[in-house]
């Protein structure tokens, strides 16, 4: 029996990347898994490759309506609603005069703004039901500062922030929240933005290379797991030694 024998997740940005590594741990830790994300096909067969175990809803994050249509879902598909993962994310390296409020809106808006609506529209839930843990997925840039990253970082800062004050709001009512801050990891969205480029971020970390996403999931399954139960408003940093300074 894992250690998430018998519980149900919900993991947004689920078809690939950090995403699938976290849904493939759960499932080793015996959780039932509802994927989410807008990426339809992969997710799709990151579905159909894992089995029955887990089932795939697109979903667009920064849509409140969505939310409630995904966890209705997964309340109704799987019977019940233990573990949100916050992970739906994008890449946003943009110099500060070419940042338009359009890139700031959005980037904020799937990175900040749908953990608040996914942590808004759950909670309810969770509480009634006994209790449950959110995982948000922050960054090492919600605890430093980036060049070229104005809007991402704001966006990650501002996760970290609900996660400290929403864990100490709801502290006494069952539902742990936390989060965990990841370094660069070997990613396929990390490898669209920056290609060949990719490696060589790993001159940047101190271990001397990039997490494989596995690596920073098995850190997520510890947070959502009965182990972290006096964990509460924590930031869980992976990252190689990156921000040991």
């Amino acid at each position: 029996m894992g250690e998430l024998a018998g519980k149900v997740a919900l993991v947004t940005g689920g078809a690939r990347g950090l995403g699938s590594a976290i849904v493939e741990v759960f499932l080793r830790e015996g959780a039932q898994v509802m994927i989410s994300d807008v990426l339809q096909d992969a997710g799709d067969e990151l579905s159909h490759r894992l089995g029955s175990a887990t089932r795939f809803l697109k979903h667009d994050v920064t849509q409140e309506s969505e939310w409630q249509h995904v966890i209705e879902q997964t309340r109704t598909h799987f019977g019940a609603l233990d573990i949100l993962v916050n992970n739906a994310g994008v890449v946003g390296v943009y110099p500060f005069e070419n940042t338009t409020p359009d890139i700031w809106n959005r980037l904020r808006s799937i990175m900040e703004t749908g953990p608040y609506l996914g942590m808004r529209t759950i909670i309810p839930g969770m509480i009634k039901s006994g209790g449950g843990s959110i995982v948000n997925i922050a960054s090492t840039n919600a605890l430093r500062g980036m060049a070229q990253s104005a809007a991402y970082t704001a966006a990650k800062h501002g996760v970290l922030g609900l996660t400290r004050s929403l864990a100490l709001e709801y502290a006494t009512s069952g539902v742990r929240i936390n989060a965990v801050c990841p370094g660069a990891m070997r990613t396929p969205m990390l490898k669209e933005s920056f290609g060949a480029q990719m490696e060589s971020f790993s001159q940047y970390v101190p271990c001397g290379r990039l997490a494989d996403p596995r690596e920073v999931a098995e850190v997520v399954s510890f947070l959502a797991s009965p182990r972290a139960s006096f964990c509460f408003g924590a930031a869980f940093v992976a990252d190689g030694g990156m921000t040991v300074d």
